[in-house]
């Protein structure tokens, strides 16, 4: 969708769509008058109304039909040839390219809508730089045609004085041409300039009288106040639709912020439920590995239980078996220390028989002899 830019401050623009919507955007390096595209724009309510507002204030009320309606045409000859089509706050709305030459330059140089005054200075700046203005070609010729004396003062005001070099001849449709010859201070275009008040002529090139004058200074205060009066209606209009808007913005606003803290609310809600759950979940679980954990232990422990009391057994065993091994070669021990002491008290007896014999016999003999 195509927009126009109608305000820049602070970084940000105000621009109007083609439905008549002013919406608030980032600014982008945008000039004043500039086309643009733009879809998916995402804006609160409340800075488009904001937005509204302000564009109402800079246009009156009078909408995108106003601002996007040419009233005057400015064309400008240097070879690049260019149309201005002006509207009627004197903001540029389009520029037209009538030879090849000025379809290079705009090929090559950016020039901003933007006021005519500025946008005829970036046109010239431009025409400079790529050489088509020099010291052979130095003049401009710029015809105006609709609200002639307003646009033709800006120029000699804001464009004239800046190019001490170039030769411009200014002219309206029902108006004498203005030509500088590379003016080099302010009182040469006042000069011309009184000049020019001083030669006003009618739409048929012939002296107005004081008549005719008067009259059309008469018409022009009535409608004057009468565009003042309208425009003044409108802007009270704008103003408190603006404030309905508003009102109504905050309002749908105050909504969305409930319908927000309630969405929080059972969101929080769910996530406390959700906590709880996962907390009870996580308590079970560690409860079946505790028991778990405690049946492993006890079957744990009565298996070192039976170990413990088998190797007991296998221990009392040993132990009875070797008490009964260590029996039995005692009792052998003292049986074959027995047998021994039975030999030596048999050899003793026999000794002491033996001698016992021998003193007898001894004792024989001496009996005998005697």
């Amino acid at each position: 969708m195509k927009a126009m830019v109608m305000d820049i401050k602070d970084n940000e623009a105000v621009i109007l769509t083609e439905k008549g919507e002013f919406l608030r955007v980032r600014d982008r390096d945008y000039s004043l008058g500039q086309d643009i595209n733009y879809k998916n724009i995402s804006l609160s309510t409340v800075n488009r109304v904001a937005a509204s507002v302000l564009a109402a204030v800079i246009l009156g009320g009078t909408g995108y039909a106003s601002y996007a309606t040419p009233v005057s045409t400015v064309k400008v000859d240097i070879n690049p040839s260019f149309k201005l089509e002006v509207n009627m706050f004197d903001q540029v709305i389009k520029i037209e390219p009538l030879n090849e030459d000025a379809v290079t330059l705009m090929n090559s140089e950016e020039i901003a809508k933007g006021s005519v005054d500025n946008c005829l200075e970036e046109i010239v700046t431009a025409s400079t730089d790529m050489g088509y203005i020099n010291e052979d070609n130095n003049s401009v010729s710029v015809q105006i045609d609709g609200r002639e004396d307003k646009i033709k003062n800006k120029i000699e005001k804001n464009v004239l004085t800046k190019f001490s070099k170039v030769k411009f001849s200014v002219a309206g449709k029902d108006n004498e041409d203005t030509k500088s010859e590379a003016p080099e201070n302010s009182n040469d275009t006042k000069s011309s300039n009184d000049n020019k008040q001083s030669d006003t002529k009618n739409a048929n090139g012939q002296p107005e009288t004081k008549t005719q004058t008067d009259e059309a200074k008469s018409e022009g205060k009535t409608q004057t106040k009468e565009a003042k009066s309208g425009a003044k209606t409108q802007i009270k209009e704008t103003k408190s639709e603006g404030k309905a808007q508003i009102k109504e913005a905050k309002s749908e606003a105050k909504t969305h912020v409930e319908e927000a803290k309630s969405e929080a609310k059972a969101q929080v809600e769910e996530a406390k439920s959700e906590a709880k759950a996962q907390t009870e979940e996580a308590k079970s679980e560690a409860k079946a590995q505790a028991e778990e954990a405690k049946s492993e232990a006890k079957a744990k422990a009565e298996e070192a239980k039976s170990e413990a009391e088998a190797k007991a057994e296998e221990a009392k065993s040993e132990v009875k078996e070797k008490a009964e091994e260590a029996k039995s070669e005692v009792k052998e021990k003292a049986e074959e220390a027995k047998s021994e002491a039975k030999d030596q008290a048999e050899k003793v007896k026999s000794e002491i028989k033996e001698d016992t014999q021998t003193k007898n016999n001894s004792s024989s003999s001496k009996s005998k002899n005697k």
